[in-house]
């Protein structure tokens, strides 16, 4: 299973000194069974041009790590894609924002290895 893996630099925990490699490898170790493919991205420009990649070659699922302005960003280049009628991977969200609204009303763990682990257990909020 292809997982790419976006971790927004600018969001709230992580540019607070949240350090990368501590993301990162907590994400490696609950999904050790999957392909993974990080992104650290800077910008809004950056996100969404790998965001497109990822659906051209077919991703499976997408890991937005930040919070509410990561995902409305990242919604921001999906939905028009949609239109069009890509086929979108299974978005799913670990909370590193300020306030993470989203994460929290949704019941998204703040534990990554938790938030994490939800892609293996097909759960989805509805």
């Amino acid at each position: 299973m292809r997982v790419d893996v976006f971790v927004n630099m600018q969001a709230g925990l992580v540019n607070s000194g949240f350090a990368e490699e501590k993301i990162t490898g907590k994400i490696r170790t609950a999904l050790f069974r999957c392909e993974l493919f990080f992104h650290c991205t800077r910008s809004v420009q950056e996100m969404s041009e790998a965001l497109v990649r990822c659906c051209q070659e077919k991703s499976d699922h997408i890991l937005l790590c930040g919070g509410d302005g990561t995902l409305s960003c990242a919604l921001r280049t999906l939905i028009p894609l949609k239109q069009e009628n890509v086929v979108l991977p299974i978005i799913s969200v670990i909370p590193l924002g300020t306030a993470n609204d989203f994460a929290n009303e949704t019941g998204v763990s703040s534990k990554i290895e938790n938030a994490a682990h939800l892609i293996l257990e097909g759960k989805i909020a509805e």
